[in-house]
């Protein structure tokens, strides 16, 4: 069983590596460290360093609880980080390829440690943790500096402790899926407290303004609505493999529907039909893809390019910084063979989470399925596949969680 230190120590650095939060107070120390730069922040020394120190606590409490045998479990997601780390080899820049691929491959490595010493439960609770200091944060930042805690930029959108909006937003719905889970094994007046802590979180996420992540959360919650409806009426007639078919053909039933409604579903959420000029965006993630559609740019290294930035200046008004898509952003980083091979390592442990949820009697065995399709959801508008990102950390360690207490083949019903 991890140790209280474990505990304080993975909650605190993947509040960390949420990265948001580290900008947010680097701004307020500006007069002693000096300018941040922007929208670059990531080649600030100082954030860089805190980064660095976030895995490197990790890794310290990981030495010798981690077996190396244990990766031959996940072996798209070994091979897919080796990728990563080679493409600083044809990388446009080299510098920051090496750099930040040696940060993702750090990241995934706190991803394995998580997953090795934490049960599947255990990373609901860790999520659920990472969102409460998130939000008790940000409420003590409308205390104290109101004007900058209720803004994202000019519009007045509640930011909290975070940057920007959408972070908090993420953030927040990621940290109420899990706890609307834990909800259902939290007894007596902790159950009280788990409800208060949701509302709370719940009026925060709603004075944000995001989008992306609510909706992501409403999506992940009927998916497993409908794998908790197949399980219960179909568990003794199927086997894991054709109850994943069924649950499936489903989902996307549900996603054509949605498909057919899409200009009146924005306009109720209050978006466009170009999702905040995204799609013009993906049109250009998709021209420069085809430009190296094999071994891609150098991981991370296009929107760091001077050139490439002059490029899309001449496609777009604005530099977008980033794919605002994360299969467009490996695509942009390692081409079609590392966007395969992540679909590979998404699609082995979207199985294991559904096998896990089949063979599971309670609400909280859906846990690791929900966590997958929100992230699945999340990255076809926001770029999470990066370095020094904790959601691609946690997806890491629910993906060994799952493969060390999952078997994927069932030959016959688990009844």
């Amino acid at each position: 069983m991890p140790t209280r230190v474990e505990w304080g120590v993975v909650i605190a650095a993947l509040f960390v590596l949420g990265r948001w939060p580290i900008l947010f107070f680097r701004f307020r120390l500006v007069s002693a460290l000096g300018p941040v730069r922007l929208p670059d922040w990531q080649y600030d020394t100082y954030v860089r360093m805190v980064f660095a120190a976030a895995e490197l606590a990790l890794g310290a409490v990981a030495v010798r609880r981690v077996r190396l045998g244990s990766l031959r479990r996940v072996p798209f997601l070994v091979v897919f980080l080796l990728l990563a780390w080679a493409s600083t080899i044809w990388s446009i820049e080299p510098g920051i390829t090496l750099w930040r691929s040696l940060m993702f491959i750090g990241a995934a490595a706190a991803g394995w440690y998580i997953g090795e010493r934490f049960t599947l439960q255990q990373t609901a609770v860790i999520m659920a943790s990472v969102a409460a200091v998130g939000a008790a944060a940000s409420y003590v930042a409308l205390l104290i500096v109101p004007n900058i805690a209720t803004h994202t930029g000019r519009f007045d959108e509640w930011s909290g402790v975070y940057y920007n909006r959408n972070e908090i937003g993420l953030v927040l719905s990621a940290g109420i899926l899990a706890s609307l889970f834990l909800l259902t094994r939290t007894p007596g007046r902790a159950r009280i407290a788990e409800g208060l802590a949701i509302l709370a979180e719940g009026f925060l996420l709603l004075k944000s303004g995001n989008r992306t992540g609510p909706m992501a959360l409403g999506g992940t919650v009927v998916a497993c609505g409908i794998v908790y409806v197949v399980r219960r009426y179909a568990k003794s007639k199927l086997v894991v493999f054709w109850a994943s078919v069924l649950s499936l053909g489903a989902i996307l039933i549900g996603f054509g529907l949605v498909e057919w409604q899409w200009s009146h579903i924005v306009a109720v959420a209050g978006r466009n039909v170009t999702l905040s000029k995204r799609t013009f965006i993906w049109f250009v993630d998709r021209t420069f893809i085809g430009m190296k559609p094999w071994g891609g740019w150098g991981f991370e290294a296009f929107w760091s390019n001077t050139l490439m930035q002059q490029r899309v200046l001449g496609f777009l008004k604005h530099f977008p910084f980033d794919a605002h898509n994360g299969y467009y952003e490996i695509g942009l980083s390692l081409g079609w063979i590392g966007v395969g091979l992540l679909v590979a390592f998404l699609t082995l442990t979207l199985y294991r989470a559904f096998t896990h949820a089949w063979r599971g009697r309670d609400i909280l065995s859906l846990w690791p399925l929900a966590f997958v399709l929100f992230i699945l959801a999340v990255n076809f508008t926001e770029s999470l596949f990066v370095s020094g990102e904790a959601f691609w950390i946690l997806l890491v360690a629910v993906a060994f969680a799952l493969s060390r207490t999952t078997t994927i083949l069932i030959r016959r019903p688990f009844i």
